[in-house]
């Protein structure tokens, strides 16, 4: 086990329990990693890999952590991962229930020499869990308490247990306050109800199949920074876009209109997360936002609506959407939408989406040349 400053460590661990399942935060695993470490895993020099495995050993997924994925803690300057898998302890999910029992944090080399940063299972265990295959392999893992009632297993940077509320997911949304446009002109999005029409992009007016919210206090944004809202000023995205200040979740995407978008991607209009946008004058992250409303909003397909005079995207129901908003908010949608329950399904984004390292390129380009995202 091996933890430090300057190296990658397992932060958080939100396993399967009656918490899980009751609170609406579904089962991560969280990975705080240096900028160091991210400049290596972009320049392939270093891997950094999550592997689940079951109780006989064997793995049962392993994912290779992408650096366009970490978001930066403002606070600490380090960055984060979540990997939403499942995850459980063998208290309430009996080992064979075919869900993994045991995490290991990985980093192999440019020479292809693996180091086993952490291995852990939740006790209490049926028998220490040695890895026959992945990453991991021939390493036996280490038994840790589980976690008490409401509270996720957390560690810091020096290896100190400190449990604390599971960071929430991350969703796509808008906030307090965003005027949406309706038939009825604008409206405060936290007015707006199931059936309302809201004036959209491509198909008019469109009525809103499902609406839900969910607010972060102080408390929860310290422990999740990443969450933190993106404030995109008036007139930042192009002259008088957004019309008024628009907040956002990180991941909302919101559409880029451009010549710059044409050549880069084939597309004239693209959707892209708005903290990609942070290093467009105007656009930021909120770093004294003390609490937060998020509001959700889902129609009969992905729309591209209009926020404060700006385009951006409804809920798009993909597998992350669906992870982000918690169990009894899934429900509802699987009652409104029977198909999504079988997994499977892929629903069409509105636009084009540009993610990652392709979106920052983009915003980089257009500074570079002195054009606005959305030009007419």
């Amino acid at each position: 086990m091996a933890f430090g400053a300057d190296m990658a460590f397992i932060s958080e661990i939100h396993y399967q329990n009656s918490y899980a399942s009751n609170s609406g935060q579904e089962e991560f695993v969280e990975i705080r990693v240096t900028a160091a470490e991210l400049a290596q895993m972009s320049a392939g020099d270093t891997t950094l890999q999550v592997a689940f495995y079951q109780d006989n050993g064997a793995s049962s997924q392993v994912v290779t952590l992408d650096p366009d994925d970490a978001v930066r803690d403002p606070n600490s300057g380090t960055y984060t991962i979540v990997v939403p898998l499942p995850m459980s302890a063998p208290t309430t999910n009996p080992p064979g229930a075919g869900e993994p029992e045991a995490v290991a944090l990985t980093s192999t080399d440019s020479d292809g020499t693996t180091e086993v940063i952490r291995f852990v299972e939740i006790a209490p265990s049926t028998g220490t869990i040695t890895a026959t295959d992945g990453p991991a392999a021939g390493t036996s893992a280490e038994v840790i308490a589980a976690s008490s009632g409401g509270q996720s297993v957390q560690y810091d940077k020096n290896g100190n247990r400190i449990d604390g509320p599971a960071s929430p997911n991350q969703a796509i949304c808008f906030t307090l306050g965003t005027l949406i446009e309706t038939e009825n002109g604008p409206v405060p999005i936290e007015h707006l109800r199931p059936g309302h029409r809201v004036r959209v992009r491509d198909n008019d007016l469109q009525p809103i199949r499902w609406i839900g919210r969910r607010c972060l206090d102080a408390i929860d944004l310290a422990a999740a920074p990443h969450l933190r809202p993106i404030r995109i000023c008036a007139g930042s995205l192009g002259a008088g876009t957004p019309s008024r200040d628009l907040t956002v979740s990180p991941q909302h995407r919101i559409l880029v209109r451009s010549k710059i978008a044409q050549r880069m991607f084939g597309a004239a209009e693209v959707l892209v997360a708005a903290k990609q946008l942070c290093q467009i004058d105007g656009i930021d992250v909120v770093d004294d936002a003390v609490e937060v409303t998020y509001f959700h909003m889902l129609f009969e397909k992905h729309e591209i609506v209009f926020a404060n005079g700006c385009e951006a995207e409804s809920l798009f129901i993909g597998p992350e959407a669906l992870k982000s908003i918690g169990k009894l908010a899934r429900n509802e949608i699987f009652t409104l939408f029977p198909q999504l329950r079988q997994g499977d399904v892929r629903t069409a984004p509105a636009r084009p989406l540009v993610q990652g390292r392709k979106a920052r390129h983009m915003a980089g380009r257009h500074i570079k040349n002195g054009r606005t995202l959305i030009a007419d």
